[in-house]
């Protein structure tokens, strides 16, 4: 589930919890999931992926804002 972003937190918890309920198959294969709700650094993090700097600009409370991750990499 990895890149879900828009899934409301008590629908994505109750969706991990089915999937962690779920005992797998006859060879023992199941699955491990965690929910992590998001924040304002996850979001920076991924509004700066195309960013040489690592910096990008998110809304929070319908107000733009410059962040950075603070993990640009330096070029030689």
């Amino acid at each position: 589930m990895r890149g879900w972003l828009d899934l409301p937190l008590d629908d994505a918890k109750k969706l991990g919890d089915a999937l962690n309920a779920w005992k797998g198959d006859e060879q023992d294969r199941g699955v491990i999931v965690a929910v992590d709700e998001h924040t304002d650094f996850h979001r920076f993090n991924r509004a700066s992926w195309a960013h040489p700097l690592r910096i990008g600009a998110i809304k929070v409370a319908d107000c733009p804002v410059l962040g950075s991750t603070g993990t640009a990499a330096t070029t030689r």
